[in-house]
């Protein structure tokens, strides 16, 4: 049995939600963006975002792609990424905005972001790329470059989280809360 410690009770996710639908509104109003979520753990969260923004109704156009990472398996090296699959809408000349569930270590945002801007042409480009997580791990990351421009909620010494998109070998990711696994 899995032991844990919730940490975003099920009420507080909506709050949090519409605080960075707001935020993002704001800073994009009348403008197109496309949201890439970082699968599978964002999946929750971007869907609860799309719809809070979707109910602000200032943002002229709101796509939704995915993006998805492995690890290379038994000879990973910590940071060792591969794309799995890529994102099908044409970004160029588009705002977009990566959403992670967790960013911890912001490899996988880092990578993405790269991904979606370097080795492309001027005029494929997008416009713009910030990046918005639920949660914040501060304390974990190893990228200064990276910048979180919307944050849901920043846990120091949170540990490993499961529920909202986020799981334990494949389980508890579709607790309507966030916890911590207790040992």
């Amino acid at each position: 049995m899995t032991r844990c410690r919730i940490v975003i009770a099920e009420q507080q996710i909506p709050l949090i939600v519409d605080r960075l639908a707001e935020q993002i509104s704001t800073d994009y109003e009348g403008q197109d963006i496309t949201l890439v979520g970082i699968m599978k753990g964002s999946i929750i969260f971007i869907a609860d975002l799309m719809r809070a923004l979707e109910r602000k109704s200032r943002i002229a156009c709101i796509r939704l792609d995915l993006i998805g990472y492995g690890s290379y398996g038994d000879k990973q090296q910590p940071g060792d990424l591969r794309l799995l699959f890529d994102t099908s809408h044409p970004r160029a000349g588009k705002h977009v905005i990566i959403v992670e569930d967790v960013a911890d270590t912001l490899t996988t945002v880092r990578t993405a972001r790269a991904h979606l801007y370097t080795n492309k042409t001027e005029e494929k480009r997008p416009k713009s790329i910030a990046i918005c997580a639920f949660i914040s791990k501060p304390d974990k990351s190893q990228h200064q470059d990276v910048e979180l421009k919307y944050v849901g909620i920043e846990l120091r010494e949170a540990g490993f989280l499961i529920g909202y998109g986020m799981y334990n070998q494949g389980e508890k990711r579709g607790l309507p809360f966030v916890a911590r696994l207790i040992d």
